[in-house]
C-alpha cells in the first residue's frame, strides 16, 4: 500500500518535470486550460497502466506515447523534433534509473533487487532519487539547447540551483541504505516516505518559482524598454514639431532673408551668401510637412513615415483622419502608431507591390479605430492568435512591439486584432481604443 500511494505522487512529479522541459524547449500552441487537461490525461493514463498492468514494458510504451502526443499537439514543433525529444526523454529516464539502481546495489553494498513486498520504503526512496536525477538532467538540457537562449549568467544560476536536487539525491541514497540495512518500523517507513515525497516536490517548486521570477524580470525589462522607446520617440517628434514651427518662422521671414542675400550679392560677396544659405537651411531644417489630423504628435509621426516610405519606394496612402487621438497620452500615441507603422513598413518592403494604407476614425462617440493595412508576401506566423515577429537573423520570436500595442490597447479599454487576406496578400492590423475620457484619468491608471 505504501508503494502504491507513493507512486501516485512519483508519477505526478514525472509528468510535471516533462512539462517544465517542454515549456523551456518549445513554444506553446494551446491555452493553459487545454494544457492542464492534456497533462491530467497523460498522468491518468500512465498511472493506470502502472497500477493495472504493472509491467515495465507497458509503462515505457505509455510514457513514450503520452509524451509524444503532448509534444505534437500542445507545442509548436515538427514531427521529427517531437520524435527526437520524446525518445531523448525516454533515454534519460531509463539511464537515470539505471544509475540509481547501480549506485544502490553496488556502492551501498546491496546484492539483490528488492520488491514492494520485501522493502517498499527503500524502493520508494530509490524511485524518488531516479525521478529527481531525471529532472535535473532534462532541465539542464532544456536550458542549454531549448528555444530560450539564456545568458551565461542565468545558466550559471540554474547550475547553482542544481545543488539542491543533488544534495536531495544524496539524502535519498542515505535513506535507501538505512532502510535496507536497518529495516525501520512500518510507521517510521511511512513518515520518511512522506518526507521524501515532500522533498521531491520542494525541488520542482524551487525551479518553478525561479522560472516565474525570471519571466517576471524579463517582462519588466521589456516594459522598461518600451517606456524608454516611447520617451525617446516623444522627444524626437516634439523636436520635429519645433523644427516645423521654425520652418514656418523662416517662411514668414523669407523676405528679410532674401533682402540680406541680395545685399551680400550686390556687394560681390558670394562666400558670405553661401554660408548664410547653409546656416538657415541647417538651422530650420526645411522639409515638407502636411497636417493630416490636426494633432501635432500624430501628424509628426505620420510625416516621418511618409518620408521613410518615400525613400523605401513604398506607397503610403492616408485616408481622411477623423480624430487625432487627443484623449491618449502622447507617449502612448507615439508607441502605438510607431510600432504599427514599423511592422507595416518592414512587411511592405518585402512585398512585390509595397503599399500601406492608414486610417484613424471615430466609429462612435466613444470609440476610435486605428486601421493599418499593408501588402505582405507571406502569411504571418501566430500561436493562439498571437503574432510572432521575424528577426533580422531569421529567428521567430515574440516581438516587443506587438506586446506594446496590446498593452496600450488594454490601457484604453480597447483591443488589438489582425487579419490576413491570402487573395490580396494584405495584412490588416486594427486597434480600437476608448475615447471621450480625460487624459489625466489615463495618466493615473
Amino acid at each position: 500500500m505504501l508503494g502504491v500511494i507513493s507512486y501516485v505522487f512519483l508519477y505526478l512529479f514525472e509528468v510535471l518535470a516533462c512539462f517544465m522541459f517542454y515549456e523551456n524547449f518549445y513554444d506553446r500552441r494551446v491555452s493553459k486550460q487545454l494544457l492542464f487537461v492534456a497533462g491530467c490525461c497523460s498522468y491518468a493514463v500512465q498511472l493506470l497502466v502502472m497500477l493495472l498492468a504493472s509491467y515495465p514494458l507497458l509503462n515505457l510504451i505509455s510514457f513514450i506515447v503520452c509524451n509524444f502526443l503532448i509534444a505534437c499537439f500542445c507545442y509548436e514543433s515538427k514531427l521529427r523534433t517531437c520524435v527526437f525529444t520524446t525518445f531523448m526523454l525516454t533515454f534519460f529516464m531509463l539511464i537515470t534509473e539505471l544509475i540509481v539502481i547501480y549506485t544502490t546495489t553496488e556502492l551501498l553494498g546491496i546484492t539483490s533487487p528488492f520488491s514492494w513486498e520485501e522493502n517498499a520504503f527503500a524502493l520508494v526512496i530509490q524511485s524518488s532519487s531516479s525521478k529527481l536525477l531525471f529532472f535535473v538532467v532534462i532541465i539542464i538540457i532544456s536550458r542549454l539547447f531549448g528555444r530560450r537562449q539564456d545568458s551565461i549568467q542565468e545558466t550559471g544560476n540554474v547550475l547553482l540551483l542544481c545543488i539542491l536536487p543533488v544534495t536531495s539525491i544524496l539524502v535519498f541514497l542515505t535513506m535507501t541504505f538505512w532502510g535496507i540495512k536497518i529495516a525501520p518500523a512500518a510507521d517510521f517507513d511511512f513518515a520518511l516516505s512522506v518526507c521524501s515525497i515532500l522533498l521531491l516536490f520542494a525541488n520542482i517548486f524551487v525551479f518553478y518559482i525561479y522560472d516565474k521570477t525570471q519571466k517576471t524580470n524579463y517582462e519588466n525589462r521589456q516594459l522598461q524598454l518600451e517606456n524608454q522607446y516611447a520617451d525617446i520617440s516623444v522627444e524626437f517628434y516634439e523636436a520635429l514639431s519645433r523644427e516645423y514651427d521654425n520652418s514656418r518662422i523662416l517662411i514668414h521671414d523669407i523676405k528679410k532673408h532674401l533682402n540680406y542675400i541680395a545685399a551680400q550679392a550686390a556687394d560681390n560677396k558670394p562666400q558670405q551668401v553661401l554660408r548664410y544659405i547653409d546656416s538657415i537651411t541647417n538651422e530650420f531644417g526645411l522639409y515638407e510637412r502636411i497636417k493630416y489630423s490636426g494633432s501635432e504628435i500624430v501628424d509628426a509621426v505620420i510625416n516621418r513615415y511618409v518620408h521613410l516610405c518615400k525613400n523605401a519606394s513604398v506607397s503610403f496612402e492616408i485616408e481622411p483622419l477623423t480624430t487625432g487621438l487627443d484623449f491618449m497620452d502622447e507617449y502612448d500615441v507615439v508607441a502605438l502608431l510607431g510600432n504599427l507603422l514599423d511592422n507595416a513598413v518592414e512587411a511592405a518592403e518585402k512585398a512585390s507591390e509595397p503599399r500601406i494604407t492608414m486610417g484613424i476614425h471615430n466609429v462612435s462617440e466613444r470609440i476610435s479605430v486605428i486601421r493599418i493595412s499593408n501588402t505582405c508576401s507571406n502569411p504571418p506566423k501566430a500561436i493562439r492568435g498571437r503574432l510572432l515577429t521575424g528577426k533580422a537573423d531569421g529567428r521567430i520570436g515574440h516581438g516587443v512591439g506587438t506586446t506594446s500595442i496590446i498593452r496600450i490597447a488594454e490601457k484604453y479599454n480597447g483591443d488589438f486584432s489582425w487579419d490576413y487576406s491570402a487573395d490580396t496578400k494584405t495584412f490588416t492590423a486594427s486597434v480600437f481604443v476608448q475615447g471621450g475620457q480625460d487624459k489625466d484619468e489615463h495618466s493615473n491608471m
